[in-house]
């Protein structure tokens, strides 16, 4: 987020021992901005069917890597520095040892920004669902993009609408969280899913992070999972968000309607294939990655 200083207070420095001094001078008003603090997630679990051939996950088929897949015989092409001389000095004939191939997958981060529930009470205070999305986003974008794989950003929000392309490493990881401290809640009347499906391949892990508030996102999360993409959901609107009715009694009734409402939403998400994991800081992806790498083909 951004964010203002107070007044401008006189300024002044010194240099040691008081030889020399500077001001006291009133200093103008600067902007601030303020990335968000991802949380350390480290994840165990793989990617779900990688693609390049970059990156630390073992991919199905073999090819050039450090993880050994078994011993063959040697065949025309092979390197010479992959012959396993135990096993061709016991059988008589070359034999060579082969591995697995590492490759790298496409990760695109969705966040919602239609609404933002519930009172932010700042890096120290209470939560808002803008607030764990945002950092639930960082957390996973820092992630992968540490670890090889390539990572996306779109933000669907009528203020600030976002697109980072695809891209890796540590500078890739900054621009992410620079972007994600930009996002300012706003919704949107039409979200367009084929404008989500541009740019993307069969076989991508796309995580979407939302309240899970707007129908139209959970609609397009399960054509994205019918198009062929492995879609996993992360809902920002866990327990610890205020409820945004106050001490209204009619309002409070109105939104235990509307949460009644979300559930059913899910529920149909999740028969469409995609899993909903309530965000819980690190550790809440890994059980629900191993499945989903476990899936064949990469279907959502």
């Amino acid at each position: 987020s951004s964010t203002n200083t107070a007044t401008p207070r006189p300024t002044s420095a010194a240099s040691p021992f008081g030889a020399w001094r500077w001001g006291p001078e009133p200093l103008p008003e600067q902007l601030l901005r303020v990335v968000p603090q991802p949380l350390v997630f480290d994840s165990r679990a793989p990617a779900p069917h990688p693609r390049g051939i970059v990156g630390l996950h073992r991919a199905a088929r073999r090819g050039e890597g450090s993880e050994f897949a078994t011993i063959r015989p040697f065949q025309w092409g092979d390197r010479l520095r992959r012959i396993h001389w135990p096993r061709s000095l016991r059988t008589g004939e070359l034999h060579v040892t082969t591995t697995y191939a590492e490759q790298d997958t496409h990760v695109v981060v969705v966040v919602d920004a239609h609404y933002d529930l519930g009172a932010s009470g700042g890096v120290h205070g209470a939560p808002s669902s803008m607030d764990h999305s945002v950092r639930a986003a960082a957390a996973v974008a820092e992630h992968f993009a540490h670890q090889g794989d390539r990572v996306s950003l779109q933000v669907l929000s009528s203020r600030t609408p976002t697109r980072v392309p695809a891209g890796s490493g540590r500078r890739h990881a900054r621009r992410l969280l620079e972007t994600l401290a930009q996002v300012v809640p706003g919704p949107q009347e039409y979200v367009d899913g084929r404008l989500l499906r541009h740019h993307l391949t069969p076989g991508c892990l796309v995580v979407l992070v939302s309240a899970m508030v707007s129908p139209d996102v959970l609609a397009v999360s399960a054509a994205l999972a019918r198009s062929g993409m492995t879609v996993l959901v992360i809902d920002s609107l866990v327990s610890d968000v205020e409820p945004p009715t106050g001490d209204d009694a009619v309002g409070q009734l109105a939104w235990r309607l509307r949460l009644l409402e979300r559930e059913r939403e899910i529920r149909r998400v999740e028969a469409a294939g995609v899993p909903v994991v309530p965000w819980r800081g690190p550790g809440s992806l890994d059980l629900v990655l191993i499945r989903l790498a476990r899936r064949p083909g990469g279907r959502g």
